[in-house]
């Protein structure tokens, strides 16, 4: 709900700070889909390049269209038939992200303490010191069977409590 929440408000700083809690291992990335997390990084990342601003608006349109579909649900008087065919294709369609989502699933292995990647949607997000300083998040992805890498930004050290 906070990624959600983040790229709705345009929250550069709660994006950030949430992508720094899955490099932490403090937030499940896993759990997050492909598309919010997407968004999620567009919304982190200082200089939006195209990618970013494709993935904003892909997240949008699909909340858009979310929107309207629980509307004409709720407004339509509907009968049992009905609903057990909209029912069919809401079973069809989360059986697809299912398959999706194992497809995805890849043994990570045995971490060490200095591995700092985590999963996160369709990729993964990586936090590395340089000379001493950072964090500084990556995130990390598969396109058309190449593997590429984004600058996310810096994220703040955790704060000792």
């Amino acid at each position: 709900m906070a990624a959600r929440q983040a790229i709705a408000h345009g929250d550069r700083q709660a994006a950030l700070d949430l992508l720094a809690g899955v490099a932490r291992g403090e937030v499940p990335g896993h759990d997050l889909e492909p598309m919010v997390s997407e968004a999620l990084v567009a919304t982190a990342r200082a200089e939006q390049e195209e990618r970013d601003r494709a993935a904003l608006a892909r997240y949008q349109q699909t909340q858009a269209a979310s929107h309207q579909i629980v509307q004409l649900l709720r407004s339509t008087p509907w009968d049992r038939a009905d609903l057990a065919g909209i029912r069919a294709v809401l079973d069809e369609l989360d059986q697809e992200l299912i398959d999706q989502e194992r497809e995805r699933e890849q043994p990570e292995g045995m971490r060490t303490a200095r591995d700092s990647r985590r999963r996160l949607g369709a990729g993964s997000l990586e936090a590395k010191l340089i000379r001493g300083h950072g964090p500084y998040l990556y995130f990390r992805y598969r396109e058309g069977g190449r593997h590429r890498s984004v600058y996310v930004g810096k994220a703040a050290p955790k704060s000792r409590a």
